[in-house]
């Protein structure tokens, strides 16, 4: 019986688009599916959660290292429990489990913000190997930021985040923020990414 319950979940799954349904809810829907039928013969929630997070980066979301969202589910069981049993409560409407799991997310991202915060600042001064200071300018807070959260970014997706701002300026931060060592280029090619470097303390 589980094996076709689980064709039928990938059925429905690869069914559905974008414009039919957010990539949350569509993520949501498999994570409850395997959690309900069970297919695993241990650690089934992890595996649940390895899902959830799966169809979120496959769809652009990037939710890799820094972001735990499983440690804002493990952290509090009995919302998880309760979330999770309200879906047979109500005649399998998921409002109350894809809810629980959205704020799940935004409660984990709003963490992370505060870790990158707490790493550029309100007025971000950053110290060289030598103890110099270093500051940054409104651009180079942003791709500090989202290279920060994402863990590594691709030239084309700073260029996302600076729409306004040319190449040149870009290239031209991106050399400064290296030649700092807040953030390191990994590659040559245009398949290479910025990641971040190694700073020796920062306030």
């Amino acid at each position: 019986e589980i094996p076709f319950q689980i064709e039928d979940l990938f059925s429905w799954f690869e069914s559905r688009t974008k414009n039919e349904i957010h990539v949350i809810n569509k993520a949501g829907v498999m994570m409850y599916e395997l959690l309900r039928i069970s297919p695993f013969t241990e650690n089934s929630l992890l595996c649940a959660i390895s899902f959830f997070r799966l169809i979120l980066s496959s769809e652009g979301y990037g939710f890799r290292k820094l972001i735990s969202f499983e440690e804002e589910i493990l952290r509090n069981k009995e919302s998880f429990n309760q979330a999770f049993l309200s879906v047979e409560r109500n005649a399998g409407d998921l409002t109350i489990w894809i809810e629980y799991l959205s704020k799940c997310l935004s409660v984990s991202a709003g963490n992370e913000l505060t870790k990158v915060m707490n790493l550029v600042g309100d007025t971000p001064i950053f110290k060289s190997e030598s103890g110099k200071a270093i500051s940054l300018t409104e651009r180079q807070i942003a791709i500090m930021e989202d290279i920060t959260l994402k863990n590594e970014m691709t030239i084309k997706e700073i260029r996302n985040i600076l729409p306004m701002v040319s190449d040149d300026t870009i290239l031209r931060d991106l050399k400064d923020l290296i030649d700092k060592k807040l953030i390191r280029k990994k590659g040559r090619t245009k398949g290479a990414v910025y990641v971040i470097g190694k700073v020796r303390s920062y306030r």
